[in-house]
């Protein structure tokens, strides 16, 4: 590629969910001590959560539908060494997936990092991560994130269909490694996970919060709520059920600055949006709160950075970097930190309703429906995509080839020639540089480039790409308007 890629090359519109939220009856509240105060235009409040079901009082329609969106289950409490349940997860998949920690796979070879050993039932487990619809972790009975090889539960295998532990004797992705190095890894993931985060202060003479949830010391911070509820990406809501106003709740958020996480409340009851979570490069962690793009790039976007990659797939959870496309290194007219993204200016909501679910728009309760935008809703008309090879748009969607499966979250799967490898979640890069030099990641391996090649965007319907491609009418797919 040896120029920029024009803003009408190949694009679309759709996007990730995560702005406003509407939570769970899964209120676990912690102690009033998280009642910090928050300045709210010249006056300083106390501002504390109050739980999704008081929002539902008023909030009917996106509560009943919120409550059973992913967010929800980011993270759960065990209780009384119960299993958990989630709403589109069959018991059957999920039923004995305990049982795989230590000798899971076709070989047996399962290991598990934690001083406390594997867990063996749900009476040595205080809190699991996910389920809803990728993976599943678990966190033994210190808080600590149960880490080694085949630690990690697959709800679906690499095509997409439910999984069940017993497949583990057969199919080697049933379980997955994670942090196979670290040992008595701490979980520190609550900024994304649960609602009113502080990370535990570690840093000589930094008393602002010197707690750990539920006193367990694999716990990295503490939080109000678990999982992600209407208050993450809303804001400390105890004004707002007092006295509802617009003026005491916010209903599209704007990212935290590092400045927000340095005062003595660490940001707690501000409204988080979509970019803070959606990214890895552009995460603000503690001490600091200066992301890693900030350090490299210090003039770069203050929400979202690079996007990451391993092993040949950029990590998921990482819409944000990938909606504002920075160019990682120098690239033809290139310079590394041009942020190039051609829907960095859109919100996701102009594609989702954040409070259904995407993964189950075709739910059988009908709950999910119209979860997303088709592309045809704003691609119309003098914007309507007119293709030079006419069959494309009776036998593909288009986001088969503007948002090909470039991320991996839990398992991989093959493309049609048989050797290029597929992730498990939608890219939102939108832009296609068909070139035969364009590369879609850098040299070192480390990030992946801010669009996406033919090999991906055309590699699971054509074996031979490179052949299909050069026969394209004038090397597009789309006619130029």
């Amino acid at each position: 590629m040896n120029g920029p890629i024009p803003s009408k090359k190949l694009l679309l519109a759709s996007m990730i969910t995560m702005l406003v939220a509407c939570g769970s009856n899964n209120d676990h509240l912690i102690s009033a001590s998280h009642n910090l105060p928050i300045k709210t235009k010249a006056n300083a409040e106390v501002l504390s959560y109050v739980g999704s079901a008081a929002c539902a009082e008023c909030h009917n329609e996106q509560h009943k539908t919120f409550i059973k969106t992913g967010h929800n289950f980011k993270i759960q409490k065990v209780s009384k060494g119960q299993q958990p349940t989630f709403p589109y997860t069959p018991e059957s998949t999920i039923t004995g997936a305990i049982k795989l920690l230590d000798f899971a796979g076709p070989t047996g070879d399962g290991t598990t990092n934690n001083k406390l050993g594997a867990p063996k039932s749900y009476d040595e487990v205080s809190y699991v991560v996910g389920g809803y619809h990728w993976k599943m972790r678990w966190l033994d009975a210190e808080g600590y994130i149960v880490t080694g090889k085949n630690v990690q539960y697959n709800i679906r295998n690499s095509d997409g269909t439910l999984n069940v532990p017993a497949n583990h004797v057969d199919d080697e992705h049933v379980m997955g490694n994670y942090k196979g190095s670290k040992k008595n890894f701490q979980y520190k993931c609550g900024n994304c996970h649960t609602t009113g985060w502080k990370r535990t202060t570690t840093e000589y003479g930094d008393k602002r919060n010197l707690a750990r949830q539920d006193n367990l010391p694999g716990m990295g911070g503490t939080f109000a709520l678990q999982g992600i509820q209407c208050e993450s990406c809303h804001g400390a809501a105890s004004a707002h059920i007092k006295a509802p106003s617009t003026e005491n709740i916010t209903k599209v958020a704007s990212a935290r600055m590092t400045a927000d996480f340095l005062a003595a409340d660490l940001g707690y009851g501000k409204a988080v949006t979509c970019a803070e979570c959606h990214t890895r490069d552009g995460e603000k962690d503690y001490p600091s709160y200066v992301s890693h793009y900030n350090k490299a790039f210090p003039n770069g976007s203050k929400a979202g950075g690079r996007i990451a990659a391993s092993g040949g797939l950029s990590k998921h959870h990482q819409t944000g970097d990938e909606m504002l496309g920075v160019v990682p290194e120098n690239h033809g007219d290139y310079k590394a930190g041009d942020e190039i993204g051609v829907k960095r200016d859109m919100s996701c909501t102009a594609c989702h309703d954040p409070h259904k679910s995407t993964v189950n728009q075709g739910s059988r309760d009908g709950l999910h429906t119209g979860a997303v935008k088709a592309c045809s809703a704003c691609h119309t008309g003098e914007d309507k995509k007119q293709f030079t090879v006419k069959t494309h748009e009776f036998v593909a969607e288009c986001t088969d080839c503007h948002m090909p499966k470039l991320a991996k979250s839990a398992v991989k799967h093959l493309g049609k020639d048989g050797k290029t490898v597929y992730g498990d979640v939608k890219s939102h890069l939108f832009t296609i540089d068909l070139a035969p030099a364009a590369k879609q990641f850098s040299r070192n391996g480390k990030f992946q480039m801010p669009w996406s090649t033919a090999k991906y965007s055309c590699g699971e319907c054509h074996a031979d790409v490179a052949s299909y491609v050069s026969r394209l009418p004038g090397g597009k797919i789309h006619q130029s308007h």
